[in-house]
């Protein structure tokens, strides 16, 4: 991954940020001010068509939000085969779990050509939470919104799977 501006601290874009984050779903959910603040606490990174975002099992602990391009998220099988999950669309984000669960990465996030992300780091959010605690609770109910949406998706896929046809 290529870091196309560095983090505030270290001299960042935040207004070119702020103006990528209201691409994203979040921005529906969440007030200006937050969004604005939010854009000192990404990076942005482009990733290269066949670069991995992160890997099954891996440890580093980010959430992404897809901004351009295509990045599908794989998971192995119980024979050791990748199958694809789901495609990540413009505007969503991924790898939320790793900011919470403390364990290795469940699935894999593959770019299916160049794509942009606005990538929250573990320490820059962990830097919200101490600076402005108010805003990292928006965040993690923007986060646990997601979630929630997600496993009644997979809940609804799975009693489809189980019910006989």
């Amino acid at each position: 991954m290529t870091t196309e501006c560095e983090h505030q601290r270290a001299g960042v874009c935040p207004l070119e940020h702020n103006e990528l984050l209201e691409r994203t779903v979040w921005a529906k959910n969440l007030p200006g001010p937050v969004v604005s603040l939010l854009s000192f606490f990404v990076e942005q990174v482009v990733v290269e068509k066949g670069e991995y975002v992160f890997r099954e099992g891996d440890h580093e602990r980010f959430l992404c939000f897809l901004i351009t391009g295509h990045i599908a998220i794989f998971k192995e099988n119980s024979n050791h085969e990748s199958c694809e999950l789901i495609a990540v669309r413009k505007g969503r984000s991924f790898g939320e779990m790793s900011l919470f669960g403390g364990v290795g990465r469940s699935a894999t996030a593959l770019a299916k050509e160049q794509s942009v992300l606005l990538v929250l780091s573990d320490d820059a959010f962990n830097e919200l939470k101490r600076e402005h605690p108010k805003v990292a609770i928006e965040v993690m109910n923007c986060v646990i919104g997601d979630l929630s949406h997600l496993v009644r998706r997979t809940t609804g896929h799975l009693v489809d799977y189980l019910t006989p046809e």
